[in-house]
């Protein structure tokens, strides 16, 4: 079923510069934002009913509404293409990747692994051990040990239409 054109939303997000770069690249195709609704404790992890029950009140948008990123040179348009509520720590590999995670090969070095930014030193065997350092990076020391409930939002990038 295609959403009404007039019920689409369009949203303002925030994104760090590193993470605005894996947009662009097309390495980030996800975004965790944490659920801040208290009602939300109120269900039950492991029920799928209760999970999916929660997803038409993402406060960031439904499948087809769209993420305004603006940027001092730019303005990136994200089309949202799923929605799903997860504990923090429950996210993949290949979420990670999605986060925008990276592989860097470290050449003569020879520290090869994950992180989140080129100019960030160290490098984690998994992008998974990357991400939660990202994560508390972002939202304090402790941040992933806490493992929050989270929105996951999956977006594809709009390219923008040429004049």
């Amino acid at each position: 079923m295609t959403p009404d054109p007039k019920e689409l939303k369009e949203r303002p997000i925030i994104f760090s510069g590193e993470m605005v770069r894996a947009i662009l690249d097309g390495r980030k195709t996800q975004t965790r934002r944490i659920v801040k609704d208290s009602w939300f404790r109120c269900l039950d992890p492991e029920n799928d009913e209760d999970r999916a029950s929660a997803i038409p009140q993402c406060p960031h948008g439904a499948p087809g509404d769209r993420l305004l990123v603006s940027g001092e040179a730019s303005r990136i348009t994200l089309e949202i293409v799923g929605v799903r509520v997860d504990l923090l720590q429950d996210i993949s590999e290949e979420d990670a990747k999605a986060e925008g995670m990276q592989f860097h090969n470290g050449g003569e070095v020879g520290h090869s692994g994950y992180r989140h930014d080129v100019n960030y030193g160290y490098v984690f065997g998994t992008a998974k051990d990357a991400f939660a350092v990202f994560w508390n990076s972002i939202h304090g020391d402790g941040a992933w040990e806490n493992n929050p409930w989270v929105w996951v939002i999956e977006f594809k990038r709009i390219e923008p239409e040429e004049p």
